[in-house]
């Protein structure tokens, strides 16, 4: 993992994250197809070797690409794309 990337997640990490009752999957899934899908197909999400193992590992997966992108999503952002990720297709437990 690149410094740039690390020195953003790790704060985020460290906060201890959780992704919240308030998060809006509908509009996680309307930023994930204007700005994610072209590249990640439902494959990469299925494949044996998948990255994310946790809902946090996912979340600092969403958090890199964002990061790489230069897309600016605000906390919410990243909570909603990530809710909506973990519930089409990980299905990790999610927080109270």
């Amino acid at each position: 993992m690149n410094k740039k990337i690390f020195c953003t997640t790790l704060p985020l990490l460290l906060l201890g994250w959780t992704i919240t009752a308030a998060a809006d999957p509908q509009r996680g899934e309307m930023l994930y197809e204007n700005h994610c899908s072209e590249c990640h197909g439902e494959a990469v999400h299925f494949r044996e070797t998948r990255k994310a193992e946790t809902l946090d590992e996912l979340r600092t997966w969403v958090i890199r690409w964002e990061t790489e992108l230069g897309l600016e999503w605000n906390n919410s952002d990243v909570e909603d794309v990530t809710k909506h990720v973990n519930r089409r297709f990980y299905r990790f437990a999610e927080s109270p």
